[in-house]
């Protein structure tokens, strides 16, 4: 294929998947004229000339293969599924966010990890991992994220043996040109993901915050917690008001230097790190500094939504305490919208109009011994 064919394949297939990735399907494009509908073709050619090309409008599939005949089962590593069409809806940048198909990685009880899959193999990068199978199409390793078991829809056939979770470090890494048609394909691709793994996430912590007994630091006292914490070899910046509560302790309280450089250089090259505290008690008996690195950091609408994953698991029964620091303002996320599960952590912040490019996320993890 000469480049001038390529490119022009390049931009039919953009166009194909921007369509199944950021457009309404028949029965919304086709259906009441809603304020979202408009807005949307304000900003979408696509959607327009597929209005006025009506009668000549043929919708394409992503994959041309049937879905499995026996209906829905129990999902297992490696099979391609799709998800819930009614889990589509609008959303940011004016797009209707069609529900992608995805690769199973992991299976917990009521939630799974997935990979997702584009049918389109001109989009494939070196770090991509082909379909093993009949199928075509590959999974994006760089897009991986969790889902409720129950999003699954139709599984549409096994496309990678279950030594999945062996292939998703590969040694190449695509360079990507900023700007290029592949570089806008990957942070479409990525905000899908988002769009679906942030609603997934708040429902599965809202869950397993409901299950779990919450850890009760009301009654501890702030001056007795102060002197504890001191004890461990930790440090305070400024001096503590006596008013403090058992929260402003903790989130004041700061890993000596010598402690952060010693946790960066044993572990990653993460910046920011969560204060892990294993509880005796009421008594604080041992502190750890565990890297997060910070997967989604996406202001909206006065909202700020904040996803991290935290270098290690933490045990089932443990309970997160999460602010934000921006120059001299605090916030606490809103009531019920945070948690941590596994090594996964979310909080949900109402900021406003403030911004929040230079904000600190503090974390603070208490567990029982």
């Amino acid at each position: 294929m000469n480049g001038k064919m390529k490119n022009s394949a390049l931009h039919l297939a953009w166009k194909t998947e921007r369509r199944m990735r950021c457009c309404p399907p028949d029965n919304i494009l086709y259906g009441e004229n809603t304020k979202e509908l408009r807005e949307h073709l304000e900003h979408c050619f696509y959607c327009r000339e597929e209005l006025q090309q009506k009668e000549q409008y043929a919708k394409m599939p992503v994959f041309s293969v049937e879905p499995d005949k026996q209906g829905r089962k129990s999902p297992q590593p490696g099979q391609l599924w799709s998800l819930k069409q009614d889990l589509g809806g609008w959303g940011p940048k004016n797009r209707y966010y069609a529900p992608p198909l995805v690769v199973v990685v992991e299976i917990e009880s009521n939630s799974v990890t997935v990979l997702q899959s584009c049918g389109e193999m001109i989009f494939a990068g070196d770090d991509d991992i082909p379909f093993q199978h009949e199928i075509k199409g590959f999974m994006q390793p760089w897009n991986q994220y969790s889902l409720c078991r129950d999003d699954l829809d139709t599984c549409y056939g096994t496309v990678a043996d279950r030594s999945i979770q062996n292939i998703l470090n590969p040694e190449t890494t695509q360079t990507i040109e900023i700007g290029s048609l592949l570089w806008f394909f990957r942070q479409m691709e990525v905000e899908t993901g988002y769009f679906f793994s942030s609603r997934a996430v708040t429902q599965l912590l809202a869950e397993h915050e409901s299950e779990k007994r919450l850890y009760d630091i009301a009654n501890i006292n702030p001056q007795v917690m102060y002197r504890q914490l001191c004890d461990l070899g930790l440090v305070f910046q400024e001096s503590i008001p006596s008013d403090c509560s058992v929260q402003d302790i903790l989130f004041h309280a700061q890993a000596a230097d010598d402690a952060l450089l010693l946790a960066a250089a044993d572990k990653t090259t993460n910046t920011d790190f969560a204060l892990c505290f294993t509880m005796h008690g009421e008594k604080p008996e041992n502190v750890q500094i565990t890297g997060i690195h910070f997967t989604h950091w996406n202001p909206e609408n006065g909202f700020l939504n904040v996803i991290g994953q935290l270098e290690k698991e933490m045990p089932g029964d443990a309970q997160i305490y999460v602010r934000l620091e921006v120059g001299g303002n605090s916030f606490n996320p809103v009531p019920g919208e945070f948690g941590i599960e596994n090594d996964l952590i979310w909080a949900l912040f109402q900021i406003g109009n403030i911004d929040v490019r230079k904000g600190v996320c503090y974390v603070r993890i208490l567990h029982e011994q």
